[in-house]
């Protein structure tokens, strides 16, 4: 966040209404209180009501919250109210962030160009593009000032759509390590009880909506695999209840006979206490940009196992701080899991590692709020 005095109104643009806290929500109030300190003005516009803490906490920062009602990512309703709303506050930057925000902020510009446009790119855009992603990647290539990538892999993708490498900057998420330093063991008592979890179960996390890209359904069979060694398994799936894949995950867990071994909830808040109670987390997505769950996992000192795609190889080192798998590879995801559950000294190194490496990089909340 620099200090210069040129640009001191900014508006973030978010293109969903938070229902949890998370790492990204504790992203917003960090810089919040950091544009209070260094007397910016900032304020926050969603499509819908955020969750009640995080307005509070926006708002004691001396943050202003709006709700913009938003029915697609071409509304023109949410783009005039939006450039209305860039001219009332005489903004001088806008950020935005997710595909839900991110259109219809690029082409609010088309009305009003005031603002230095920041566009902020969470996910890789994928292979095979609609005819309009594919324009509206050469108009924003001509709008933005500047497109923040989570991971380098997320860079190279938005390179291979037309948009100037020049343009981009390389931005890691970050965690606030203090956090997933904490005893979380009376918090994580009250998930077993309310998850009714066995107190011998070795648990196995996914944190994560239920997608076809995020890979729930190898991790499904990987776990039927786990199981025939430890029957004592548990898997979390945190997320992936609710929407129109969980029925399709439902199913392949009753066919799999491993239902009752198996856990879904819609996504929640409480992660480092959900961490805390999990003994390897893993994250089978297809193709990712640079999830959070892996960073929190890492400063929780969690072992990780994720596939090798998108921004994930950047901070997974092989066997180091975690281990990599083939997308889409049940038999490899079970087979690094009873690797890890078998072999103590590598888990506990990994532990270790994984921890060292994200308090060293780039990939702590102040860290990130600084680039």
């Amino acid at each position: 966040m620099s200090e210069n005095s040129a640009f001191r109104k900014i508006m973030w643009a978010i293109g969903y209404a938070p229902e949890k806290m998370g790492s990204f929500e504790e992203t917003m109030i960090y810089i919040a209180r950091e544009s209070k300190e260094r007397n910016f003005k900032i304020s926050f516009v969603f499509p819908d009501e955020p969750i009640h803490i995080l307005t509070q906490k926006l708002i004691e920062s001396d943050a202003e919250v709006s709700k913009l009602p938003i029915k697609n990512r071409v509304d023109i309703n949410f783009i005039r109210a939006l450039t209305s709303l860039l001219r009332k506050k005489k903004i001088d930057i806008l950020h935005s962030h997710f595909d839900f925000a991110n259109f219809p902020a690029a082409f609010s510009r088309c009305f009003y160009k005031s603002p230095l446009y920041f566009w902020h790119q969470h996910n890789l855009a994928g292979h095979r593009l609609p005819l309009m992603r594919k324009l509206f990647y050469n108009y924003l290539a001509n709008q933005a000032g500047k497109v923040i990538a989570v991971s380098k892999a997320v860079k190279e993708d938005l390179v291979s759509k037309g948009l100037q490498e020049e343009k981009i900057e390389v931005i890691y998420n970050g965690v606030n390590l203090e956090k997933f330093a904490l005893d979380y063991s009376k918090e994580a008592e009250e998930i077993r009880r309310e998850l009714d979890i066995p107190q011998n179960s070795v648990i196995l996390s996914c944190i994560g909506q239920g997608r076809p890209e995020k890979g729930q359904l190898f991790l499904l069979r990987a776990f039927h695999l786990i199981r025939n060694r430890y029957p004592n398994a548990l898997l979390l799936l945190l997320g992936a209840k609710g929407g129109s894949y969980y029925g399709t995950l439902k199913e392949e867990a009753e066919k799999l006979n491993i239902e009752k071994r198996v856990i879904f909830t819609e996504m929640r808040g409480g992660i480092p206490a959900l961490l805390y109670l999990t003994d390897i987390v893993i994250i089978p997505s297809l193709m990712e940009g640079l999830p959070y769950c892996a960073l929190e996992a890492m400063a929780a000192k969690k072992p990780v196992i994720a596939t090798k795609v998108g921004g994930l190889p950047e901070i997974i080192e092989h066997e180091k701080t975690g281990i990599l798998v083939p997308p889409g590879d049940a038999k490899a995801i079970a087979e690094a899991v009873l690797c890890l559950l078998s072999q103590d000294l590598l888990r506990k190194n990994i532990e270790k590692e994984g921890r060292r490496f994200v308090e060293e990089g780039n990939f702590t909340i102040e860290k990130m709020v600084q680039r």
